[in-house]
């Protein structure tokens, strides 16, 4: 068993500007480091680390209470809890 690899034929087919565009650019992007895709941190990723770690953080009762906060905007609920069949 040979150990050569064949490389693929050209096509002779018209590219896409798209295809044009991803084969010049794809490159650049294999190439980044792990310091340089860390910096292309969106702002919703940033501030979701940020809520997470102070969630990390919170107290069994803390938890209960925003859940029930939670709970009360979702379901706008202020008094007790109603039957959905009256009898």
């Amino acid at each position: 068993m040979s150990t050569t690899k064949k490389t693929p034929a050209k096509s002779k087919e018209k590219k896409t500007p798209g295809t044009v565009i991803v084969e010049k650019y794809r490159p650049q992007m294999n190439k980044l480091t792990d310091a340089e895709r860390q910096e292309k941190k969106m702002p919703g990723t940033v501030m979701a680390a940020k809520i997470r770690a102070r969630a990390n953080k919170l107290t069994d009762s803390e938890r209960e209470a925003l859940m029930g906060d939670a709970m009360r905007i979702i379901y706008g609920s202020e008094g007790d809890a109603v039957r959905a069949h009256r009898r």
